[in-house]
């Protein structure tokens, strides 16, 4: 099976936040890991607002930044939505 992992379902992988526990536990199974090629820019937006908001550090949102890369090129894939990638993610 494959899951699909929009911007906010990413975000909760690095930063602690309800849903983190699910996220990390189907990311780090067997399955396939499949984002948006947006999600990365998303990704990216999504780590400036929680650093301005005050509930990450610089630090942090340079540290989570890169290991979203490192993962990005060690197995999820970031694919454009097509009928076989949504087909993928909707088996059962």
């Amino acid at each position: 099976m494959a899951f699909y992992l929009d911007s906010s379902a990413v975000i909760k992988y690095y930063v602690t936040e309800p849903g983190t526990v699910w996220v990390r536990e189907k990311v780090d199974g067997d399955d396939a890991v499949l984002l948006s090629e947006i999600t990365i820019a998303e990704v990216a937006a999504a780590l400036g607002i929680l650093l301005r908001m005050g509930r990450i550090s610089q630090r942090h949102q340079r540290d989570f930044w890169e290991r979203f890369e490192r993962d990005c090129r060690r197995g999820a894939r970031p694919c454009a939505p097509t009928q076989a990638s949504i087909g993928k993610v909707t088996e059962h």
